[in-house]
């Protein structure tokens, strides 16, 4: 829905009583976003946090539908976990402004309350004080939860910089996580990982992995034009912010280089040979110039040979699906319309669901890892899960995968 997967996952984090933190407690050091950061010294109360959410003009509106939240993290058992209360009607007067995460960290580093803090990410920037600051506290030893995907299938750099161990530069940092980057939450990466730790050899990998452009193909099989179907899902809140991303399949092609870097492949998203949907000169312009012109897609050539692609695939049974595929052979990644029989592994699944299948030495016939109508629950279960997994490492309890 266009920004709300800060809100959504505080909310989590404030309802949730199963979620297992390796007997540490959590509490919330700071949260903020562009415009400027909040914290207290001995972390947030949930009133405290509520109010933030529900009374903006306390924020002076930074944004916090899309943000940066510094999970802090005590032991159980330890006394000083408890958090300071203070009347979540004060006005604020007992917060602490920051503008930059960058001077939340050196606070933190400085004068932390707790003993272990966890960076979770929820913007869509990749700018590179941004990323600056996300490299700041990894170098400070703090766990970085990454739920913004243009940072993780940004340029090669910036990936190395926070993804990867310092030491070795060349794994997986243990204290980075970012499942919820693609799949709608589904644990592709997880379950990834799992395979290569048993020995296994990931051959190939593909699915939808929740793209709107399945969404579009439901509204067309439905009896939509083109057009419409576009313009329907965009006002459902089913695709990017501006849809040309997703229908130029871009939106796909970064999680498939997330993917592929997954694996251990140097992909870059320019790599990535994609078949998009759109024409060329559709990409001008603003998001408003583009719906002015979005009738052209049932017109001419582009509606001609979606029109073929379409009574082709009708005629034998086919199904239409757009797709991305990750191959191991060389780190090939491919992105577009498929056409796929009844046997194949995606023919079965509804528009908008979110498949992958993952193919090993062990499992040639794949692993079918699918969740059907996906939304941003799961999204944000994705990144509690994180949350939980880095716990487990930062207090060397216990490893969950």
């Amino acid at each position: 829905d266009h920004g709300s997967l800060g809100r959504g996952l505080l909310h989590a984090l404030d309802t949730s009583s199963q979620a297992e933190f390796c007997g540490a407690s959590v509490h919330i050091a700071a949260i903020g976003g562009d415009r400027g950061y909040i914290k207290h010294p001995h972390g947030l109360s949930w009133d405290q946090i509520r109010t933030l959410l529900n009374h903006t003009a306390i924020f002076h509106g930074s944004g916090l539908q899309q943000g940066d939240v510094t999970v802090a993290h005590s032991p159980m058992d330890d006394e000083t976990s408890e958090q300071v209360e203070v009347d979540a009607d004060d006005n604020g007067d007992d917060f602490q402004r920051r503008d930059k995460l960058r001077d939340v960290l050196g606070d933190l580093a400085a004068f932390g309350h707790y003993d272990k803090f966890i960076v979770v990410d929820c913007t869509s920037t990749a700018s590179p004080s941004h990323v600056e600051d996300l490299a700041l506290a990894k170098s400070l030893g703090m766990g970085l939860v990454l739920a913004n995907i243009h940072v993780v299938a940004g340029p090669w750099a910036t990936y190395a910089s926070l993804v990867l161990d310092t030491t070795t530069k060349t794994k997986q940092s243990s204290l980075v996580a970012f499942e919820a980057t693609v799949g709608k939450g589904l644990p592709v990466l997880s379950t990834i990982r799992r395979l290569q730790a048993s020995g296994d050899h990931v051959t190939l990998v593909r699915g939808t992995f929740s793209d709107a452009v399945g969404h579009v193909l439901a509204e067309m099989e439905a009896g939509n034009s083109f057009g419409d179907a576009v313009t329907t899902v965009y006002e459902n809140g089913w695709t990017d912010d501006d849809p040309r991303d997703d229908l130029t399949g871009l939106v796909l092609a970064r999680k498939a280089v997330v993917i592929s870097r997954h694996l251990g492949k140097q992909v870059a998203v320019k790599d990535v040979v994609v078949e998009g949907l759109i024409p060329r000169h559709m990409l001008n312009g603003t998001v408003a110039s583009f719906f002015n012109v979005v009738g052209e897609l049932n017109e001419g050539t582009c509606r001609a040979e979606f029109k073929a692609k379409g009574a082709d695939a009708k005629a034998n049974g086919n199904k239409l699906v757009f797709v991305a595929k990750v191959s191991d052979g060389g780190g090939q990644v491919r992105i577009g319309l498929q056409s796929v029989d009844h046997t194949h592994s995606l023919h079965a699944s509804q528009h908008g669901d979110s498949v992958v299948e993952i193919q090993t030495t062990n499992f040639p016939h794949g692993i079918l890892v699918q969740v059907a109508k996906p939304d941003a629950t799961g999204t944000v279960a994705a990144i509690v899960a994180d949350i939980a997994s880095l716990s487990c490492i930062l207090f060397r309890r216990c490893n969950i995968p």
